[in-house]
């Protein structure tokens, strides 16, 4: 059943790729980008569209004569039979130069019995432009007896046409047509004023074409109505995939609720705040990807890899070697997720050619996250040793033993994470480890070479049975030196990393203070 499910899973997937793609040209008029119209397998046509089939909120796809594209949104239509015919638009053309917008608006009105034109040019070079023109029915029906003949002409010789006699000519024409036409002037008012109302025009000039894009034009509606099974089938589709998903994610759910409430309480007992990212993924990864993990036959290799490393980074309590790796193969899925939620919620319009590359940043931010970690805790460590080894000193002067001197530093210091090491380091030595072994566990944990050089000496003194005291007070102030000589360093670098942005950003400031008022009394002849 998971196998299916996972299958399933991965289908719809595979199959969303496409639908994600649509769902792009889909949007709104704004978010369409050129890839969509260069892309796009509507069919671009140079025949002029009616204008009541135009409705508000309609989009089109052009190409202009010199194979620029843009696309245009219908925001109002007026389509008054005796009066007025009007179109307020939103159009951008894509060219080598940059974005081109027309103007917004074609408008035609009747002057002394004449119809005019309007057109909107759709590039800078005026080679194509937009046409609104009124027709009259006569016109409409010369237009379409014209085409006709074309019709007829192509599918016949010269000759043969020549033979034919007028009634026979207005026959084929009427076949070409697909149906016989009425007597002339038979029309009531009715089919008159719904005869005129298709007599404005919107075209484009010679050399451009257009398509339809947006669902809701007379030709799209007949599709989907000839084709019910191409709108609904895919709604089903998805309805399954999503269920066979959730019936998967909920199996077991009550088992790992049990488990995550354990692990919360523990946390909770230990009084440490777990990372957010191992919070906001552990769901996840723990659930569906570390059984891939663990039954795999590198195991033993991922271990060697990465268990150093998270007892390093003081993570070896919160997760496993598995367990990471589990993480890096949940980031797979988990970074194109992030981005494309990121590219939602800010509202824009980053290419969605990046997200197989998220996948490929997802999968490596992992080890990136763990170093900064690693290095994080050296720093905190290097900076707690002084204090805590002082303390050592006192305590073993004082005539405490090693470990019971361990165990009042744990008491009285400052929590860090070198305090949280001497506190696994007691737990060791309680359940049989050696002191010598329990400081080579310490430094393997910690790999930071302060706290090395601090168990190699500890570890050579018990073995020749010599005094500690003296050892900690000689390596705390061997510790404050190199801290101090660390801060001069990172100091005498600081005048040359502030340089930059004095260049940058405060000298043409100072500049401009100084100059201008000079430049300006120049440019003016008091100077």
């Amino acid at each position: 059943m998971k196998t299916l499910s996972i299958i399933t899973l991965l289908a719809y997937l595979l199959l969303g790729t496409d639908a994600w793609s649509q769902s792009v040209c889909n949007g709104e008029f704004e978010d369409i980008p050129l890839s969509c119209i260069s892309n796009t397998n509507k069919t671009f046509s140079s025949k002029p569209k009616p204008l009541s089939e135009i409705l508000p909120g309609a989009i089109l796809f052009y190409k202009t004569a010199s194979g620029d594209l843009g696309k245009i949104k219908f925001l109002s239509v007026v389509n008054k039979s005796s009066n007025e015919c009007t179109v307020y638009i939103d159009a951008i053309t894509y060219s080598n130069v940059g974005a081109f917008i027309p103007n917004s608006s074609l408008s035609i009105k009747p002057n002394k019995n004449h119809w005019l034109e309007d057109k909107i040019y759709l590039d800078r070079e005026g080679l194509t432009a937009l046409v609104l023109e009124k027709v009259s029915p006569e016109e409409i029906d010369k237009r379409r007896d014209e085409e006709a003949l074309k019709k007829v002409k192509e599918g016949m010789s010269q000759e043969d046409f020549d033979k034919l006699t007028p009634d026979q000519v207005t026959e084929k024409i009427d076949g070409a047509i697909g149906a016989k036409k009425p007597p002339k002037r038979v029309f009531d008012s009715e089919q008159e004023t719904a005869r005129s109302k298709s007599a404005c025009l919107l075209s484009i000039t010679k050399g451009g074409e257009i398509a339809v894009h947006k669902p809701g034009t007379k030709e799209e509606k007949g599709f989907k109505e000839d084709n019910p099974a191409l709108f609904f089938a895919p709604l089903v589709l998805i309805f399954v995939a999503i269920f066979i998903i959730v019936r998967v994610f909920m199996e077991d759910q009550d088992k790992y609720k049990t488990q995550e409430a354990l692990e919360e309480a523990e946390n909770s007992t230990k009084g440490k705040e777990q990372a957010f990212f191992i919070k906001v993924t552990k769901p996840f990864y723990k659930r569906y990807f570390l059984p891939i993990v663990q039954s795999s036959k590198h195991k033993q290799n991922i271990r060697t890899k990465y268990r150093q490393k998270l007892a390093n980074a003081g993570l070896s309590k919160e997760m496993t070697a598995e367990e990471f790796v589990a993480m890096k193969f949940f980031m797979i899925i988990g970074g194109p997720f992030a981005f494309l939620a990121v590219r939602w919620i800010m509202t824009e319009t980053w290419p969605l050619t990046f997200t197989p590359l998220m996948a490929i940043v997802g999968y490596f931010y992992p080890d990136v996250w763990l170093s900064g970690m690693i290095k994080k805790r050296a720093t905190e460590v290097t900076r707690a040793m002084p204090f805590i080894i002082d303390m050592l000193a006192l305590s073993v002067e004082a005539g405490l033993d090693f470990m019971a001197a361990i165990q009042r530093v744990i008491e009285k210091a400052p929590s860090s994470p070198l305090v949280e090491e001497f506190e696994t380091l007691i737990k060791e030595t309680k359940i049989g480890s050696s002191r010598a072994e329990g400081l080579r566990q310490l430094g393997w944990r910690v790999n930071v070479i302060e706290i090395n050089s601090f168990c190699a000496t500890l570890i050579a003194a018990d073995s020749v049975g010599a005094s500690i005291a003296p050892l900690l007070k000689q390596l705390s102030g061997e510790l404050r030196v190199k801290r101090s000589s660390r801060a001069e360093q990172q100091g005498a670098t600081a005048a040359t990393k502030i340089l930059i942005p004095m260049i940058f950003f405060i000298l043409p400031a100072v500049l401009v203070a100084i100059f201008a008022p000079m430049l300006l009394k120049m440019m003016s002849g008091k100077l």
